[in-house]
């Protein structure tokens, strides 16, 4: 059976990307555009005419949608990536034809296609969902070109796939000195990688 395995290690740069890509796209991203378009559309047509308060308002309102909230989004992906425990550890995956397996310090989740909730991918990295605001982020200049097209392939090819099985029926596997439980246990939805289900892809 043909694997493809490497390692990932959560950056500042790929956790703000993802940031980034749920804040602006989908549907809250269409409801900021509007918004933002709005706005600079009353500026231009009524700017002459509006008073001091009204001008002090509206490069307010700018400043917070175009500036403050993409530095909030920089600052809270900067914290997850240096302080979050299972990203300060690199992440192994191994692809194959039947799904993803993450293991990581003697924890092992197996994930088959039906298991996942859809993907995105750009010109850096392939966002895997597992639900509607988990997805596991794979960057491109971490798993090589190769293995980056083997991944999409099979994404690609296994797309129908998607929701087919509850992500609670993933075979997870935890280190038994953690865990008096049986060995073989299920995996709570949203313990994957942090944060729109889509069964197709788009470029950033």
């Amino acid at each position: 059976m043909n694997k493809h395995e490497f390692d990932v290690k959560m950056k500042t740069g790929d956790m703000f990307a993802f940031m980034l890509r749920q804040q602006y796209f989908g549907t809250r991203g269409i409801i900021f555009l509007l918004f933002l378009v709005i706005v600079l559309g009353f500026s231009v047509f009524k700017w002459d005419n509006m008073d001091q308060t009204a001008r002090v308002i509206i490069i307010f309102v700018l400043f917070i949608f175009l500036v403050f909230s993409p530095i909030q989004l920089f600052l809270k992906a900067k914290l997850q990536a240096v302080s979050a425990e299972r990203f300060l550890l690199a992440t192994h995956y191994a692809v194959t034809e039947e799904g993803i397996t993450i293991s990581q310090s003697g924890e092992v989740l197996e994930l088959l296609w039906g298991h996942l909730a859809g993907y995105k991918k750009s010109s850096k990295r392939i966002y895997v969902y597992t639900t509607r605001v988990s997805a596991i982020i794979m960057p491109k200049d971490q798993i090589g070109e190769e293995n980056y097209a083997y991944l999409l392939t099979q994404l690609a090819a296994h797309k129908k796939e998607f929701l087919t099985k509850s992500l609670e029926t993933a075979k997870h596997i935890v280190p038994q000195d953690e865990t008096e439980e049986d060995e073989e246990t299920v995996v709570n939805a949203g313990e994957t990688a942090d944060s729109e289900t889509v069964k197709e892809t788009s470029e950033d």
